[in-house]
């Protein structure tokens, strides 16, 4: 499985869409998108992606916590109408959080609660409460896979989750 980190800027979604027919039925390639831009054409963009992501019954991530300095930064109500829309239009869209050193266990434990719908959980930096977060994941039924970020974390982290990672790698 290949799951590359796409930010969500019209020249990604673009070659997304080019390539969808390409990838068939086998979804050995899940993009990762991070939304960027908060404007009309961007998420008209992104829906066209997804859309034909979706009708190819193919599966995407889309990022809810973008970390990429974008117009989502400050903007929780503009990614939780995206999040909705998304959940209604499309049945093979996924949702990842980043989540590292600073992220809550309020924030953590109320996305989980709150997302309904299949998840990833996207490791940048070690999550400061493990026993926690295990906690959280075992046994729930949408949570698909951690990603690890291998550059920024530690061996024994990355060791400490046995079954459903991926290692997330810049090469």
């Amino acid at each position: 499985m290949y799951y590359p980190v796409l930010r969500g800027k019209q020249n990604e979604l673009l070659s997304i869409r080019e390539i969808v027919e390409k990838l068939g039925r086998n979804n050995l390639i899940i993009p990762i998108i991070e939304p960027v831009k908060n404007s009309e054409r961007s998420i008209a963009d992104l829906n066209r992606c997804l859309e034909s992501l979706d009708s190819n019954d193919l599966e995407a991530v889309l990022i809810v916590n973008p970390r990429c300095g974008g117009d989502f930064d400050n903007n929780k109500r503009a990614i939780e109408q995206i999040i909705q829309t998304t959940k209604q239009a499309y049945n093979k869209i996924s949702y990842g959080l980043w989540i590292g050193s600073e992220t809550s266990s309020f924030e953590l434990n109320s996305f989980i609660a709150n997302i309904d719908a299949p998840f990833y959980l996207l490791h940048h930096s070690q999550y400061e409460n493990l026993d926690e977060l295990h906690a959280l994941l075992d046994g729930n039924s949408n949570f698909k896979k951690n990603i690890l970020d291998v550059n920024n974390l530690s061996r024994s982290y990355i060791s400490s989750f046995s079954d459903n990672k991926v290692k997330l790698t810049d090469n």
